[in-house]
């Protein structure tokens, strides 16, 4: 529990000296100008309470009561915090996610959902299932006394608890995850880095880890303006989620779906070789292999056990002996397999990935597509490639 100071414009003094002396008084007890006080009650809806002190603690809460119990419209009343028990694994905020006071707008296009002192979900999981957790208001009518004071209950509705849920995410596999993504992490010298481990059979998401992350108990319990920029202003944005909203080239996990691509396409067989010895040259330009000196002849098992680049860039761009796949071609494949889309991944704010195409370059980037291009998307990599969804 926590506690907030609110102030319910219907039931303050009409008479304007009595009202003033009330306000005075409250913007003392909520550590603001009385003008503040004066103009947020000015653009504040009538009937709604307006929280004019958050996150106060308990034991200074129970002082402000008892201040506020002779200040008729102004009341301490407690209210439940989240607590999220994510100590030994702080990238799981990215996936929870934290609740928010709703603000002005979020309540008006809210259809009668909310009140102005409700909290909503501002991200993750939080955000994305909030109606399914918030459950649903009780009512209740109740006669007052002159200081606005509770006398008795005329009528009440019971609210209805919101739903619990259980994630896909397997908390050890998630925690070790994100140990060793840190020791890869301080060994390459980065800040910055993603691990995702989903169930091939189902498409569920065992582990998500985005660093550097932020401790959303933060925001539960009432975050500082000053912890709030320092998070902000951080170079390495660790309220970024990069695991849904970051956008990178591929890599060579692009590589079996080109491999499938020839295959459907006639392009190869399963025995199709080529010699791979160090890479290919065009013209003036050299397109290597990783390994130094080549892998020797090479059939389709073997490129994709060793990751030949050679033989992508052949059966993805081509030769002038060997008639490749072409970018369109292996465009339209990668959309069968799902790239160049979103996952729908019940987190919000993801990205969708990027398929390039000869118009696309020429649109944007004024440029022409080459034939090295296209061997560089064969192989996921670049700096405008196909992002894996």
């Amino acid at each position: 529990p926590r506690f907030v100071l609110a102030m319910e414009p219907s039931e303050l003094p009409r008479e304007r000296e009595e009202r003033r002396a009330i306000l005075v008084q409250a913007s003392v007890l909520a550590g603001m100008r009385v003008e503040e006080l004066e103009d947020a009650l000015s653009r504040h809806h009538y009937s709604e309470p307006l929280i004019i002190r958050d996150a106060i603690p308990y034991p200074e809460a129970l002082e402000v009561m008892v201040a506020a119990e002779s200040l008729p419209g102004v009341s301490v009343s407690p209210e439940y915090a989240r607590q999220y028990h994510n100590t030994d694994s702080v990238s799981l905020s990215h996936i929870i996610g934290y609740l928010g006071r709703i603000t002005e707008n979020e309540y008006r296009g809210g259809g009668g959902r909310y009140h102005l002192s409700d909290l909503i979900g501002r991200d993750g999981l939080e955000l994305s299932y909030d109606a399914a957790l918030r459950g649903a208001d009780g009512k209740k009518h109740i006669e007052v006394d002159a200081l606005g004071r509770e006398k008795r209950i005329i009528f009440e509705e019971p609210s209805v608890d919101g739903s619990s849920l259980s994630l896909t995410i397997n908390l050890q596999l998630q925690k070790k995850s994100e140990e060793a993504l840190r020791t890869w992490m301080q060994r390459f010298g980065t800040e910055r880095g993603v691990v995702i481990v989903s169930e091939p059979s189902s498409g569920a998401v065992r582990a998500l880890v985005s660093l550097p992350a932020y401790d959303n108990n933060l925001f539960a319990t009432g975050i500082s303006s000053a912890e709030y920029q320092g998070i902000v202003e951080a170079p390495a944005r660790p309220l970024f989620n990069r695991a849904v909203k970051g956008e990178y080239p591929s890599g060579s996990t692009i590589k079996p779906f080109v491999a499938a691509a020839a295959l459907q396409e006639g392009v190869v067989t399963a025995q199709t070789s080529f010699l791979s010895s160090g890479g290919i040259r065009i013209s003036r330009w050299f397109f290597p292999d990783w390994k130094a000196g080549g892998h020797g002849k090479t059939n389709l098992a073997k490129a994709l056990a060793e990751s030949v680049n050679t033989y992508f860039y052949l059966i993805g761009g081509g030769s002038d002996t060997v008639a490749g796949l072409g970018i369109e071609r292996m465009a339209q494949a990668f959309r069968r397999f799902g790239f160049g889309g979103s996952t729908g991944i019940d987190l919000p704010g993801e990205e969708e990935g990027f398929i390039p195409s000869p118009k696309w370059k020429e649109d944007v980037k004024g440029e022409q597509w080459y034939i090295g291009d296209t061997y560089h998307v064969a192989i996921g990599q670049g700096d405008f490639l196909v992002t894996p969804t």
